[in-house]
């Protein structure tokens, strides 16, 4: 079931301070990014994920289009610990197609208006997922209660915060559309393996010289790719803890922080 947790961290890791009065312009810029980049391409994203709303209601998912109905399907998830609804809904695959448009929005407004993203919500809750991740404690009841614990009702009417939700539940239940989206963006593949190399986009790599060469495969990127790149960490069962830390600190020092993490099975990946 993790597998299927983590892709809400595509959806609610694109989303994050709470007052008495909040102004949502880190997401609101965020959300007619999104648009504009559709709109070049000739499409329509709000209306898509308008009509995938309108699915889940007349399914019975969503009770209406309110921020509270929102909330509920959240509390349902911590009741349940797990999204348990079938979706035979089709989304367009133009947004399949063009995933990497929402990822390169979210990273250069995150950089670009860094005062605006450190003050807003959504990095509230991206900084709580990141650490339940660290913890390695991610369940569908535990990444619910961060979500409620940071929005409320009142959130789930702004379109940033309901759109990714309705992200995440569309790719939570398709998964051949979530390993299309993962395919198909530029990534650094790691290999790690008990008494072996690192496998570094298949080249050994000795942990020593592990952090030069994540730099020289980031720098091989173009612009736009170092701004969406994601790291596919593969990890053998018994691999000792030490090294897996030493691997996970220098991806972190190297902001290399989009993980899309797996567990190899125990058998020999290459031969000398």
């Amino acid at each position: 079931m993790i597998n299927r947790l983590l892709i809400l961290l595509i959806g609610i890791g694109i989303l994050s301070c709470s007052s008495d009065i909040y102004e949502y312009k880190f997401e609101d810029e965020m959300t007619q990014c999104v648009k504009d980049e559709f709109n070049s391409i000739g499409f329509d994203i709000e209306n898509e994920f308008s009509s995938y709303e309108k699915y889940l209601i007349e399914t019975n998912v969503l009770k209406d289009s309110s921020g509270k109905s929102y909330i509920n399907f959240y509390k349902k998830i911590i009741k349940e610990n797990d999204l348990l609804f079938a979706c035979e809904y089709k989304m367009d695959t133009t947004i399949i197609n063009n995933y990497k448009l929402l990822k390169k929005c979210y990273q250069s407004h995150k950089r670009d208006k860094s005062v605006e993203y450190k003050n807003s919500k959504a990095h509230k809750l991206q900084s709580a997922m990141d650490s339940l991740m660290s913890l390695e404690n991610e369940t569908a009841s535990s990444i619910a209660k961060i979500v409620i614990s940071i929005l409320d009702s009142s959130d789930f009417e702004i379109k940033f915060y309901k759109i990714f939700m309705l992200q995440s539940a569309y790719l939570i239940e398709n998964d051949d559309t979530k390993r299309k989206i993962i395919d198909a963006l530029p990534c650094i593949s790691i290999e790690i393996r008990k008494d072996m190399p690192i496998l570094l986009n298949n080249k050994k790599v000795e942990i020593d010289n592990f952090r030069n060469e994540l730099k020289l495969s980031i720098n091989n990127f173009n612009d736009d790719d170092k701004k969406i790149y994601i790291i596919k960490l593969a990890v053998e069962e018994q691999t000792p803890m030490s090294i897996v830390t030493n691997v996970r600190d220098i991806l972190r020092d190297e902001d290399a922080l989009r993980i899309h993490y797996r567990t190899l099975e125990n058998r020999i990946p290459f031969k000398n």
